[in-house]
């Protein structure tokens, strides 16, 4: 018979292998449901192979990435950026937490803000569609500085474009922020692709967005601000047509 201590031991044991390999399973069927068309991946194994492009982007350094043959689009907190071997897709990699709510967090608020989408019936909001690609010399452990994010590329107006939009898609859109207390309305992050529709580009977990102030003070009252700027923001950053 067992001691009662010899009882807890196994249990805690029992307990924590389960839980670790429940985690394990999950994060590998995570990334198997988000990965690449194989031939994306193959392309992308060879660029990426080079450590050299790895430290480039945890140093943020805009110049020996356009020397590999990047184009940057931003290389601060994270980098965002483009290969003429990728084509169709923006590129992203978080540099700032190292954890999993700046990079990997995106393809999960994407999927949220799709599935409202159509449980709403909303047609004039878009996500373009998000894929995990790891990083061939990294570990498999399900965190940012592991994994790139590959976003498809959509056909948005160009930024000196007036941004004329419809009542509709406004009121739409509006709402969708207001769901996910999106506080970083910007044009950049809120692109239109016509009078009609609008893409949302950056689905960043908003918890993260603006820095340790939000994440600290998530809460209702947090949310409400943030949706309050976020509204305000893409309000002001369009015209009704």
């Amino acid at each position: 018979m067992y001691t009662q201590h010899t009882k807890l031991v196994i249990f805690t044991f029992t307990f924590l292998f389960s839980t670790t390999m429940d985690a394990s399973k999950k994060g590998r069927h995570f990334v198997q449901s988000h990965r690449l068309p194989q031939e994306v991946i193959k392309r992308a194994d060879t660029i990426f192979s080079n450590k050299k492009i790895y430290r480039a982007m945890r140093r943020a350094n805009k110049r020996q990435l356009q020397e590999a043959g990047f184009h940057v689009i931003a290389a601060q907190d994270n980098i965002i950026m483009e290969h003429s071997d990728l084509p169709g897709y923006i590129i992203k990699f978080g540099n700032r937490f190292g954890g999993f709510f700046s990079t990997i967090g995106r393809i999960r608020m994407a999927e949220k803000i799709d599935r409202y989408l159509q449980r709403k019936n909303i047609t004039t909001v878009h996500v373009p569609q998000k894929f995990l690609y790891h990083i061939p010399h990294r570990r498999h452990k399900l965190i940012d500085k592991n994994y790139l994010v590959f976003s498809q590329k959509v056909n948005v107006q160009p930024k000196d474009a007036p941004r004329i939009l419809s009542k509709k898609a406004i009121h739409d859109t509006c709402q969708v922020i207001n769901r996910f207390a999106i506080v970083d309305a910007s044009p950049g992050n809120i692109s239109l692709l016509d009078k009609e529709n609008v893409a949302i580009l950056d689905t960043e977990p908003t918890i993260r967005t603006g820095g340790g102030m939000w994440y600290v003070l998530d809460n209702p009252l947090t949310r409400i601000v943030q949706s309050t700027i976020g509204t305000f923001l893409f309000r002001r950053s369009v015209e009704e047509s």
